[in-house]
């Protein structure tokens, strides 16, 4: 579903406003008052619910997303102003829909709406969805005397509300501190990009975030001192001076809602009067608000303020998106509760189950799949072959390119037997050196430096053996670093960083084989045994870490199990002695590992996973049985089910209400042509 409006006012009216004031002038007309005034479309799915779309909205979408249309999707100035009055149209019906689904009968919910519904469920049959829109955990049964004329603010909990209220609050407060900098006519792009390699990107984890109902348990959404969220909330609580104890919150659920909540009550402009008058001098001028606005004391309270027009709307655009977006809660709860069926969710995994195995007769096909196996892609048969298929991951110290370049000469000479070659390439190993491959991690900052020595952060590597980068930093200087949340701490540059060599024999028994606890060139990890299938986080966690600490092999710089091994495939696709190793470890069971030299240089392999034949759906019991046990096939079909098929569906089904309610929406062309000449 788009959603091209509601990143509109995310924290972001200075910025869209700004685009206004520098560029406004060709917007003006000679009555910008009243042209900006004209209605452009109604949009009525229901009479009760009428609403008119005024020009000065398609104005400003235009502004905010039309540069992005033009530039990045090639559309001409007229097709913009279309596509954004589509999305303002959109978005209207959806809101409309969303009142009338949540509050009364309609197709999709017939006894009740979505705020009924929800509350009239069990509490130990609710989800985290049905405490969502009822707010029976905080408000009791707020919402379940809704009527659809109600206005959009009465449809959110106070979080929701506060939330809301500072989103746009804080942008004004921007906008207004942009007029004391007007001085500055420079204008940088507010998006950056990081280009780093692969090595020092892949660890940091993705940021966790919480609904409100989850912010609520204290032991999910506990107050960490450390963590971005509450930083974040620390630098609004400092910046306005709200003099809020943000230590003595119980949870982040009443963290957010104390800051927002204080921020909004004392929320002010009576010491930018001066910067307030420009801005609604700018405003009248543009036509975003009326002269009888402008001629108006100046707005100082939140009130006043939020009573001009262009701020109403401002507020209302945010409202539209929130309640969108609880819609779109509303109808992934709905979707999810059919797959409740225990029954159907087996009959959809059996359909899964046998078009994978007509699609997977081609068994390049299979391999494929299993190339690209994750959560969201579950191979679900397996075919039955004369060998075993899994996953290894490689760790390679290889040669460098003056040892690659002397062992091609060698290969390459026809007056050589094979012995001497063989020779030549021993003595080449025993050369090879491995080195810590993580200076990128070092000069971009990645951690801690003192006194000569650096640590990697947690986010970069969890292996305490490997924290410290192993070799030289030169010429450290140091500068303060200033955060996102204006905290000031002490960084250093660097002049050169070199990690440090060692023979691959000192690299094996004293880094490698002490972290992982091999015992000779070839093994097994403690514990394992062959009825276990995939490796256990902590091993593959620490084996990764020595990976993108010491592999010159690019391709294992990746999540995931590694690179599948194929008993039909893999003796042509790798190197002879590779493919003889990972075929000897994938048959030894997962945990098992070997040390082979091959023309690359010397290969650590490890076997991470081993997929066992399954020709057979599993049993209709056995498959409820496992659904709630993490990990196992039918739970993972049923999360499967959920992150594509429902949000599918959700798509499908707003698509609809979009498509199916266009009749029940009126456009006024002549009030906008002007707009979409070319």
């Amino acid at each position: 579903m788009k959603k091209f409006l509601a990143k509109i006012l995310s924290g972001s009216l200075a910025v869209v406003l700004s685009l206004f004031l520098l560029n406004g002038c060709a917007l003006v007309t000679t009555n910008a008052e009243r042209d900006m005034a004209q209605v452009i479309a109604t949009v009525e799915l229901d009479p009760a619910l009428k609403e008119d779309i005024y020009k000065r909205e398609l104005v400003s979408a235009y502004n905010s997303q039309g540069a992005y249309y033009v530039q990045y999707m090639g559309m001409t100035v007229k097709e913009a102003y279309e596509e954004a009055l589509s999305d303002i149209v959109r978005n209207r019906i959806l809101k409309q829909q969303a009142k009338l689904a949540f509050t009364g009968s309609t197709d999709i919910n017939k006894d009740g709406g979505f705020f009924a519904q929800a509350s009239a469920i069990a509490d130990e049959n609710k989800s985290s969805f049905d405490y969502i829109l009822t707010a029976l955990n905080h408000e009791e049964n707020k919402f379940t005397s809704l009527t659809k004329t109600d206005s959009i603010d009465k449809f959110f909990t106070e979080y929701e509300y506060q939330q809301i209220q500072y989103n746009v609050l804080s942008s004004i407060r921007n906008l207004v501190d942009g007029y004391k900098e007007e001085e500055d006519e420079h204008h940088h792009d507010a998006y950056e990009t990081f280009q780093g390699t692969v090595r020092s990107v892949l660890t940091i984890p993705a940021e966790e975030e919480f609904d409100e109902y989850e912010m609520q348990d204290a032991e999910k959404g506990k107050v960490d001192a450390d963590s971005k969220f509450f930083k974040s909330l620390d630098k609004i609580n400092k910046d306005a001076e709200l003099g809020l104890d943000l230590s003595k919150a119980e949870n982040n659920y009443k963290l957010a809602l104390s800051v927002y909540t204080k921020y909004c009550e004392n929320f002010s402009l009576s010491g930018d009067r001066s910067e307030v008058n420009k801005l609604i001098r700018d405003l009248k001028n543009l036509g975003f608000i009326t002269s009888e606005e402008a001629s108006r004391k100046t707005p100082t309270t939140k009130e006043e303020i939020l009573n001009l027009t262009y701020f109403k709307d401002a507020l209302q655009i945010q409202y539209e998106n929130a309640l969108i977006n609880k819609f779109e809660l509303a109808l992934q709860n709905n979707e999810e509760k059919k797959l409740a069926s225990e029954t159907e969710l087996y009959n959809a995994y059996v359909n899964a189950f046998n078009n994978q195995k007509l699609s997977y007769a081609n068994y390049t096909t299979y391999e494929t799949a299993l190339e690209n196996a994750n959560n969201s892609n579950l191979v679900l048969y397996n075919p039955s072959v004369d060998g075993k298929y899994g996953y290894i991951i490689n760790l390679l110290i290889g040669f460098n390119a003056e040892q690659k370049a002397i062992l091609d000469a060698v290969t390459e000479n026809p007056k050589l037997t094979k012995a001497q070659k063989a020779k030549a390439r021993e003595d080449l190993l025993k050369e090879l050196y491995a080195k810590d491959l993580r200076s990128s991690w070092v000069e971009s900052y990645y951690g801690n430096y003192k006194d000569g020595n650096f640590t990697f952060g947690d986010d970069y590597c969890k292996t305490d053996e490997l924290k410290a980068f192993n070799g030289s930093i030169y010429g450290a200087k140091e500068y303060e670093y200033h955060s996102e949340y204006d905290e000031h701490e002490k960084r250093y540059t660097f002049d050169a960083v070199k990690g440090t060599e060692m023979p691959f024999e000192t690299f094996y028994s004293n880094v490698v084989s002490k972290i992982m606890k091999f015992e000779g060139k070839s093994g097994r990890l403690e514990g394992y045994t062959d009825n276990d299938k995939i490796i256990s986080d902590s091993d593959k966690e620490k084996f990764v870490d020595l990976v993108f600490a010491y592999s010159t092999d690019d391709g294992s710089l990746k999540d995931g199990y590694g690179y599948v091994y194929s008993p039909k495939t893999s003796s042509t696709k790798y190197v002879t002695e590779f493919a003889e190793s990972a075929k000897n470890v994938v048959n030894a069971g997962v945990g098992s590992y070997e040390v082979v030299a091959t023309e690359f240089g010397y290969h650590i392999i490890l076997c991470t996973k081993v997929i066992e034949p399954t020709v057979s759906v599993i049993g209709e019991q056995e498959f409820k049985n496992q659904l709630t046990v993490k990990d196992s096939i039918p739970y993972l079909f049923k999360e499967y089910q959920k992150a594509r098929l429902v949000v599918d569906n959700v798509d499908k089904v707003t698509e609809a209400f979009f498509k199916s309610n266009q009749k029940k929406v009126t456009y006024f062309e002549s009030n906008y042509e002007d707009l979409l000449a070319e």
